[in-house]
């Protein structure tokens, strides 16, 4: 079993491209239930933080 998880800050132009057009939206998966211990495969959250103007990526994949 491998597990990988991250945290990125992506310009909105990345951000929009991963999220097919909605920076905000709440990312693309093949497959995810929840971050307790559940199989997790291709997971992609972005967010944008209108405080920092930033846009904040997570990905998580966990492969068995």
């Amino acid at each position: 079993m491998e597990n990988l998880a991250g945290v990125q800050m992506l310009s909105m132009e990345e951000a929009t491209a991963i999220n097919g057009g909605n920076a905000t939206a709440i990312g693309t998966s093949s497959y995810f239930t929840t971050q307790q211990g559940e199989v997790w495969q291709d997971f992609y959250f972005c967010d944008y933080n209108w405080m920092t103007e930033s846009v904040y990526c997570v990905w998580a994949s966990e492969i068995y």
